[in-house]
């Protein structure tokens, strides 16, 4: 039971540094594309919304239990 536990932490781990790497990556695109879409007010939640699921996404998908 301590191994299987053990392993969750590990993914776990892995997979919110590797989210965290990606997020940090494509903010300057993603920012740039939202900034000409939408106006600047809404472009700014817009991407702490898409960060915020970048994260979930990325760590749910990397932890597989």
């Amino acid at each position: 039971m301590n191994m299987f536990f053990t392993l969750l932490l590990v993914t776990f781990i892995v997979s919110t540094i590797v989210s965290v790497i990606v997020a940090c990556v494509f903010r300057s695109p993603v920012e740039k594309i939202l900034k000409r879409i939408i106006a600047d007010e809404l472009s700014a939640a817009w991407l702490r919304y898409l960060r915020f699921a970048l994260y979930v996404v990325g760590i749910s998908s990397g932890v597989r239990v």
